[in-house]
């Protein structure tokens, strides 16, 4: 039985910051995104023992490293439903579709 404290993570394969360059919508910073890829937070205070806790900060550190609004890309429908929308983004900003009501920002 292998306890928790024995566990080592597997060394990521096919970790290439190219591949992401296309997605980029701004300068990258090609370090921060290859540390990221590999699961090295960019922040000590994201991980445990060299590596993140939670993959939603290491995927809001790799839309971060190109440049993407990772705050506007990963909201939930239900959060916008509800009014809650991310920091400096108003409810005119968002494209509607099908019947959906436009959000009011909840107070």
């Amino acid at each position: 039985m292998q306890l928790a404290d024995d566990f080592t993570f597997p060394a990521p394969e096919g970790v290439d910051p190219d591949a992401f360059l296309p997605l980029a919508a701004g300068p990258v910073d090609r370090e921060a995104l290859e540390s990221a890829l590999r699961g090295t937070p960019l922040d000590p205070e994201d991980g445990d023992d060299g590596r993140y806790v939670f993959a939603n900060v290491q995927h809001y550190d790799v839309m971060a490293s190109l440049g993407l609004d990772a705050a506007r890309l990963t909201t939930g429908f239900s959060y916008l439903a509800g009014g809650d929308l991310p920091h400096g983004v108003a409810a005119e900003e968002l494209v509607v579709l099908g019947g959906a009501a436009r959000p009011t920002r909840a107070s």
